[in-house]
């Protein structure tokens, strides 16, 4: 799948404000994370981040999901990527990494 490019199937993310992906159900929010939609995409790996909502902490799991936002362009996606990065959460500490994302966060925070 296009991560860029969101599929018809996520046109449902539309009724939802990014404030209350954080309300959605696991199936739901897998749905539109897995259809491409970025945002979902974040929502679903701050579950597994902070291990809430019933889902078990997962830090791996969580980067996986960061990434995918980060590389659609999703402000704070690159900026949980950076922070994973640079203190080494779900992933190898890598401090290069962690600048070059929270300077995309930066980029992608100012294009919306």
């Amino acid at each position: 799948m296009d991560f860029a490019r969101p599929s018809a199937q996520t046109s449902i993310h539309v009724q939802y404000a990014p404030r209350t992906l954080s309300q959605c159900d696991m199936q739901h929010l897998r749905q539109l994370a897995a259809a491409g939609d970025p945002a979902a995409a974040n929502a679903l790996g701050d579950r597994y981040f902070h291990g809430n909502k019933g889902v078990k902490k997962n830090r791996r799991e969580a980067v996986h999901w960061f990434r995918k936002a980060a590389h659609a362009g999703n402000a704070k996606g690159a900026f949980n990527l950076a922070f994973a990065y640079n203190f080494g959460e779900g992933i190898s500490q890598n401090i290069p990494k962690a600048v070059y994302w929270w300077r995309q966060s930066a980029k992608d925070s100012h294009r919306h």
